[in-house]
């Protein structure tokens, strides 16, 4: 196996804060919940996962977190890259969520530390211990509390599958076209449903209309830019597809009841890291 870790470090996510839908271009990353509970989403699956799960997600998987919990979610993490063939057909049949016996606590634990000190040959140790991590969740896959098919909570008001494909594709799209200035004609066409029949599922199963739904999504982008991003208030503008800051900025307060800039100033960088490790570090 030949694996390297990119990035390791300690987190603390506040209530009803958490991470962007995102996705790594270049990184796996596991995931240990140590306190509180979330909701994660994982290529369009949802799971609330809680202190003892373990999370792994795949290169390129679109993957969000929520804090449910009052006193917010802390966890460990790691991110690591590979090109080897026998850890990527390793990987592959890796469950998304399993269950934590404490031997994945003690090797994260590990990691971090070893990120943080920095003693000699400290790279090679983290390597290694990564090894160590990775046959333990392929371990842990074989066995019976594996969790990659639970059943959780969905906040989501879908109450058919058809309805529930038809709501996640149209995220999706939305997500994925966010920079660009598609329409709804466009949106049908490519997910592969009428405009009207769409427009009926998002009104039934949302509450309201499409274009409204659209809109929301928008502007829940905003806000996760605003707060998780470096960007400044023109750059999240061009990235969710307006035409112009005067544009963003009139569509913001519309939304939210006060200025970008004054929700910028209130909720940036209030995600809190203990410590983080990168492989810019080294």
């Amino acid at each position: 196996m030949n694996c390297s870790i990119t990035l390791s470090g300690r987190f603390h996510y506040r209530f009803g804060k958490g991470t962007p839908l995102h996705k790594h271009k270049n990184d796996y990353q596991v995931q240990l919940v140590l306190s509180g509970r979330a909701l994660c989403f994982i290529d369009k699956r949802k799971f609330e996962i809680e202190a003892g799960d373990v999370v792994f997600i795949p290169i390129t998987s679109n993957h969000l977190y929520e804090a449910l919990s009052e006193d917010g979610l802390t966890t460990l993490e790691v991110k690591f890259t590979t090109q080897d063939s026998k850890t990527i057909n390793l990987l592959k049949s890796f469950k998304t969520v399993i269950k934590d016996d404490g031997s994945f606590k003690e090797i994260l634990n590990k990691i971090v530390i070893e990120g943080q000190r920095k003693k000699k040959n400290y790279i090679d140790m983290i390597d290694a211990l990564l090894i160590e991590l990775l046959i333990a969740y392929e371990r842990k896959c074989h066995s019976k509390d594996s969790k990659d098919s639970f059943n959780v909570k969905d906040d989501s008001k879908v109450s058919s599958a058809t309805s529930s494909v038809i709501i996640n594709a149209v995220n999706q799209y939305v997500i994925e076209n966010i920079s660009t200035n598609f329409n709804l004609d466009m949106l049908s066409s490519d997910i592969g449903y009428s405009k009207d029949y769409i427009y009926r599922v998002v009104k039934k199963e949302i509450g309201i209309s499409l274009v409204q739904y659209v809109r929301q999504i928008r502007f829940n982008e905003a806000k996760k830019l605003l707060q998780y991003s470096d960007l400044s208030i023109s750059e999240i503008a061009w990235n969710l597809g307006f035409d112009s800051l005067y544009y963003f900025s009139h569509f913001f307060k519309q939304c939210a009841g006060i200025s970008a800039k004054e929700y910028l100033k209130n909720v940036r960088n209030t995600t809190r890291t203990d410590y983080i490790y990168t492989k810019k570090d080294k």
